[in-house]
């Protein structure tokens, strides 16, 4: 049942999405005690639908078809029970971003770091996309709905709150995959040879092109194969420099927020830097966010 999978969301996640609907209804003018409890548990449900169905993208090796229709039901019950109560407007951009969400989730796992002429250029138009619509597309309901349930006339929302929506995305998604190099053992992602945030750090930081494609090199023969997955998860993390890496998707942030034109909409740019850097603050030496390099 959808109620009992919200195991699948983790604490820090719901904390962080608790956090994402606060600033989303301040955006669409209403007080914290006036927010609409029906679009907050419908999007919790969105969010534990998408974290199931994310869960199966991960399962490339053989599974019980048991387990796997158990997933597929769990999450398309959660998400049937998230969207049955929005009004009208709300639903019918929901389903448009849980699409685009989909289409970004098969773009994923569909191309690796070992695919012909993934250079630096590539692989940021890669992350870029895939972040803005498998993360991004989700990320901004937790901005448009609120907006969208205050004002059932629209259709759509305005494009500061879709295009903080979508910055937002693109940093939560880089730190997603930051904290998969930070686990003690292999990462999905670099068991699969998914093209992430870390590569693209890497490609811009370690290195001439020759060792960079030894690098690749060494990826494509780690995909499916546990022990030298494991090896290589171990070899990333000794090379990305974790406060760089954060400081260069928090410049990556600021500069997503200089190109909006928020006209009346409340600018909440400071405010949700904070929320989405709150979990990165402690690995960096100075406390917070290291200042940007000169």
């Amino acid at each position: 049942m959808a109620g009992q999978r919200t195991n699948a969301v983790t604490q820090p996640q719901q904390q962080l999405l608790d956090r994402l609907l606060q600033i989303g209804w301040k955006l669409a003018g209403v007080a914290p005690d006036e927010a609409d409890h029906t679009i907050d548990e419908g999007l919790r449900r969105i969010f534990v639908a998408s974290e199931v169905i994310d869960d199966l993208q991960d399962m490339i090796q053989p599974v019980a078809t048991a387990r796997l229709n158990s997933g597929i039901n769990d999450g398309l019950e959660a998400l049937i029970s998230g969207l049955i109560e929005l009004p009208a407007n709300c639903l019918r951009h929901a389903l448009h971003s849980i699409q685009t969400a989909i289409s970004g989730q098969i773009r994923d796992v569909s191309t690796t770091i070992t695919d012909e002429a993934m250079d630096h250029d590539r692989i940021i138009d890669h992350c870029k996309s895939v972040s803005r619509q498998k993360t991004g597309s989700l990320i901004q309901l937790a901005f448009t709905l609120p907006w969208l349930s205050r004002n059932e006339a629209a259709d759509s929302p305005p494009d500061p709150i879709r295009d903080l929506g979508t910055a937002a995305g693109i940093a939560i998604q880089a730190l997603n995959d930051w904290d998969g190099l930070r686990l003690p053992t292999e990462s999905e992602d670099v068991f699969h040879g998914r093209v992430t945030w870390i590569w693209e750090w890497l490609s811009a930081n370690r290195g001439d092109d020759k060792e960079f494609e030894r690098l690749r090199t060494t990826a494509g023969a780690c995909i499916g194969k546990r022990k030298k997955a494991r090896k290589l998860h171990t070899r990333l993390t000794s090379q990305v420099d974790s406060p760089e890496y954060l400081r260069r998707t928090s410049n990556r942030y600021q500069s997503a927020l200089a190109g909006i034109s928020w006209g009346d909409i409340p600018n909440v740019g400071a405010e949700l830097q904070s929320t989405i850097f709150a979990r990165a603050q402690q690995h960096c030496p100075t406390g917070g966010l290291p200042p940007e390099a000169p």
